[in-house]
């Protein structure tokens, strides 16, 4: 039989201090559970996208709102004379653009506004009348490109692409019977496309699209969640299955093996940093930050870290929670956890990544959910947190 005297001495103090392990990140994680407040921008945010033209980023649910970055804090943007709801935004070297939505999905607008109190004006509707729904919008470079579908006989639907072209979208030569575009990106002369499902493309501006180049080594996927382009030589893009890849002039190759896990398609680039009693100091180590979508447990999204070798283009290692050991790009991962890690994290932004230095080196970044608002990394009541923005 079974009895307490059985116990060695030495193994009911491991069972003590294992339990006391066990407690303390408990109370670890009860201590950095943060109040959420209530969000400035509710909903499904859209991408996050700079206007160099502008000196802003955008950022749309519904109506659209604006950062300055010379300052200040979100507040609702300009929009007079567009109709709808927008839905998605985009923006080339010299303009903005704003998708919206009037009724149904079918109904849709493409605006354009080239100057900080200019007016925006309709996109007209060029070849692409047989794709009524514009679903997504990305600019690259000076050139703005839509995601666009119709209906098929077997209930699903038929895909393509679209450019825009003397003020009207068009038919983007090569791109019929593709997938929806996920993603734009320019490099030297060329621009480079993906879509969910028929992998990317490459287009001289001037010829029919063409499957993208690859340099040897695995298969590119085909389902391309999304594009980030860090600098002008180089593209990173993730895909649905959890693969990365980078692209440059010589072509796209896969960046180590799949990291597991559903993509979203939302990427960033951030500096890694240790922190000391609650210092950041940086470190030299870029981190990318990639939007994930968990299972039905409600805790398993948000979006994870990954060592990434910037000027080779590669993956280190395989992904960590944020916060949960250095280098990290946040200071407590229980600030994560209670909050962003709720909620799949769709698109990012983060402020000084490369860019102006901001107290303790440490950077702002916002980020948009599926459907629980646009979300910031701040300093709040002495605290670095992931919190709603307000």
């Amino acid at each position: 039989m079974f009895t307490l005297d059985k116990i060695k001495p030495w193994a009911f103090l491991a069972v003590l201090i294992l339990a006391g392990c066990a407690q303390d990140s408990i109370f670890s994680d009860i201590a950095n559970e943060v109040e959420p407040v209530d969000p400035l921008i509710k909903g499904a945010p859209s991408k996050i996208v700079k206007s160099a033209s502008l000196n802003r980023l955008y950022v749309a649910s519904g109506e659209l709102y604006e950062f300055d970055l010379a300052g200040g804090r979100w507040r609702e943007s300009d929009t007079n004379g567009i109709d709808g709801q927008i839905r998605d935004i985009a923006a080339t070297d010299t303009a903005l653009y704003a998708l919206s939505i009037t009724g149904t999905a079918l109904d849709f607008k493409v605006w354009k506004k080239t100057g900080g109190t200019g007016p925006w004006t309709r996109l007209g509707l060029g070849s692409n009348r047989d794709y009524p729904t514009v679903s997504t919008i990305f600019g690259a470079g000076n050139q703005l490109f839509a995601g666009a579908s119709k209906g098929n006989d077997d209930g699903g639907n038929d895909y393509a692409i679209l450019y825009e072209t003397d003020g009207r979208l068009d038919l983007l030569e090569g791109t019929l019977n593709t997938s929806l575009l996920s993603g734009a990106g320019k490099i030297g002369s060329v621009y480079y496309l993906g879509t969910k499902g028929s992998g990317i493309f490459q287009w001289d501006g001037a010829s029919a699209v063409v499957p993208a180049q690859t340099v040897p080594g695995p298969p590119i996927p085909a389902d391309i969640a999304g594009f980030l382009q860090p600098d002008p030589g180089s593209i990173i893009a993730a895909s649905i299955n959890s693969y990365i890849l980078r692209g440059t002039a010589a072509g796209f190759a896969v960046s180590g093996t799949s990291l597991g896990g559903t993509f979203t398609g939302a990427l960033a680039l951030a500096k890694a940093y240790a922190y000391t009693n609650n210092t950041a100091v940086p470190g030299t180590t870029d981190l990318l930050l990639i939007g994930i979508k968990g299972g039905n447990n409600s805790y398993s999204h948000g979006y994870v870290e990954v060592l990434y070798d910037k000027a080779n283009g590669v993956v280190v290692g395989g992904t960590r929670e944020p916060g949960e050991h250095d280098p990290s790009g946040i200071a407590r991962n229980g600030t994560y956890g209670s909050t962003l890690k709720r909620y799949p994290v769709t698109a990012f932004y983060v402020l000084d990544y490369p860019g102006i230095t901001l107290p303790n080196s440490v950077p702002i970044m916002f980020a948009s959910t599926s459907g629980n608002g646009f979300y910031s990394y701040r300093n709040r009541n002495e605290t670095w947190q992931w919190n709603h923005e307000e």
